[in-house]
């Protein structure tokens, strides 16, 4: 059915005639090890451009180093359209300027971000901090709540934003990822933690873990009751860690409106729709001059947090 439809989709002269991507099989690069949500969804949408393109398209994982390692391979290769990064957004937005990267944001051409990854602010069900604002009330009278965070992170940029608006003070507790801050939560180690919603979800469901603010700036659609920071009051201008495509900067201007045509078509599918959500991730296509903007935009506010981060090595 979806090789279907795709096909009533691109079934025209304009993408018939092309010679992309008749040439060789597509390469989607992901920047983080197979298994996990990003190479899921990597996984994914090769599936569904295959059907599309009627070409073969596979996943080559680059993980490491954050997700850094995979770009700095994709920014040296040719820009043909054949080798396309697929993965989470942050190494070439939240640019970390303390340490010298073999590349630069400018290296690449946006083609379009696909979804986001939900993350959060959470407590124990029984803590007395019941919402955010009676978290900030909390800090401003005893500074330097612990909560758990990947440092350096996309979600710890985000943090740091909020306490700078809010006027308060957290102390960051590194941890290497969800599980184990999970852990330390529900172990009563630390009173709170950023964590990726849908790897706590059995938890939020059953009331052991309460959530206090989302970091879409909309509501997610796997926990519409679930309140964003921005709802309540906080625009710190990065949100939800963002899922997109790249190509080297070479690449022609005609093969990224291909591919971003072939991606908005993909996003209307519903299968499309399901499967991203059992993965965790929350859908949000945006379009190539769109998303321009939106990295832009972004670039600026994690420049800010990285400011107010000072050297991550003190962290």
């Amino acid at each position: 059915m979806v090789a279907f439809l795709l096909g009533l989709i691109f079934a025209s002269p304009a993408w018939v005639q092309e010679d992309y991507p008749r040439q060789g099989p597509i390469t989607l690069i992901c920047t983080y090890p197979a298994g996990g949500a990003t190479d899921m969804t990597t996984r994914l949408i090769a599936d569904l451009m295959s059907k599309a393109l009627n070409q073969v398209v596979v996943v080559e994982n680059k993980p490491g180093a954050g997700g850094t390692i995979g770009y700095a391979w994709a920014a040296k290769q040719k820009g043909d359209g054949y080798t396309i990064i697929s993965s989470a957004n942050s190494p070439v937005v939240a640019f970390q300027q303390n340490r010298k990267l073999p590349y630069t944001p400018t290296d690449f051409k946006p083609i379009c971000k696909v979804c986001e990854f939900p993350q959060g602010i959470h407590v124990l069900g029984k803590s007395n901090l019941k919402t955010l604002g009676e978290l900030v009330n909390y800090c401003r009278k005893n500074p330097g709540l612990k909560y758990g965070v990947m440092i350096g992170s996309w979600q710890h940029l985000t943090v740091t934003l909020f306490t700078k608006q809010a006027n308060i003070k957290m102390t960051a507790v590194p941890f290497t990822g969800d599980v184990p801050a999970t852990q330390a939560l529900l172990g009563e180690h630390i009173p709170a933690a950023v964590i990726t919603v849908s790897a706590i979800r059995s938890l939020i469901e059953a009331g052991t873990v309460r959530t206090l603010a989302v970091f879409p700036d909309i509501r997610t659609d796997e926990f519409p009751n679930l309140p964003t920071l921005k709802e309540q009051g906080y625009d710190v201008g990065i949100y939800a860690l963002g899922y997109g495509m790249f190509a080297p900067k070479d690449t022609p201007d005609s093969i990224i409106r291909k591919l971003e045509a072939v991606m908005k078509q993909i996003d209307k599918l519903p299968e499309f729709h399901e499967k991203l959500q059992k993965i965790g991730m929350m859908r949000r296509f945006v379009g190539t001059e769109d998303f321009k903007k939106l990295l832009d935009k972004e670039r600026e506010s994690c420049t800010m947090a990285y400011k107010n981060l000072g050297p991550l090595d003190a962290q």
